[in-house]
């Protein structure tokens, strides 16, 4: 499996799919891990989506799934023990689950499934910027819900990518909320945590699954913009 140094590539996967032949790629704390789940169909889309991860992880490193070893940041952030120049992110919504990966820099996922939300206005009032918020009240009523999980998965991707998780509240990086648009640059200052040039691409990989990408490269480079998001998205299937 080929990735290019200026290359980020996606993998969707479908979590509904049969599950036992991605359980020989899993680590027997990975199956207790499974297992502690309530229902059978969130065992089953762990296995699946832990086993993808692997497979295709295990690929682009030129190895057995069941032996790439993951280490954690700070806060939580999963990356690969190895020693290596390959990132990714994974995110999942029912029954999806998107997978970036990208070489040398930082790199964060979301996607959301679409549901109406009775409390849509609270949350974004809640979380978002005021401008954030002025750019959503202004949307044509048929486009506020898409606008804002436009605006949260660009955010939560930008969270990822910095990988400060709940450190942060989301108002230290604001973003387009118009959901036509498909790429947008954002420059975040302050803390070294969290600042950067990060670069989204906003796709919906499948209908009613809004999802966003961010890159994040340090602030006096400029490797983000070189950057290019792979024009396939491939599928995990056994």
């Amino acid at each position: 499996m080929h990735l290019q140094a200026d290359q980020v590539q996606l993998w969707l996967i479908d979590l509904d799919q049969a599950p036992e032949p991605f359980d020989a790629l899993l680590q027997d704390d990975e199956r207790e891990r499974a297992a502690r789940f309530i229902r059978r169909q969130h065992q089953d889309r762990f296995r699946v989506g832990r086993g993808a991860l692997r497979a295709v992880l295990g690929g682009y490193l030129g190895q057995e799934a069941r032996f790439v070893r993951f280490a954690y940041g700070a806060h939580g952030k999963p990356a690969l023990a190895e020693g290596t120049d390959l990132r990714f992110n994974l995110s999942h919504s029912d029954r999806w689950a998107m997978l970036g990966v990208v070489r040398g820099v930082d790199i964060g996922v979301d996607i959301e499934a679409i549901r109406d939300l009775a409390d849509l206005d609270a949350v974004a009032r809640r979380t978002f910027t005021a401008r954030e918020n002025r750019e959503l009240d202004a949307l044509p009523a048929g486009f506020r819900t898409r606008g804002f999980y436009a605006c949260w998965t660009r955010k939560e991707a930008m969270v990822k990518a910095a990988g400060v998780g709940l450190a942060f509240e989301l108002d230290w990086c604001e973003v387009a909320v118009d959901p036509t648009m498909d790429c947008l640059d954002v420059k975040v200052g302050g803390s070294s945590q969290i600042a950067g040039q990060y670069r989204l691409w906003c796709l919906e990989p499948v209908a009613g699954l809004p999802a966003a990408v961010a890159i994040r490269s340090n602030p006096a480079e400029s490797g983000s913009s070189s950057l290019r998001l792979c024009s396939r998205i491939f599928r995990v299937a056994f």
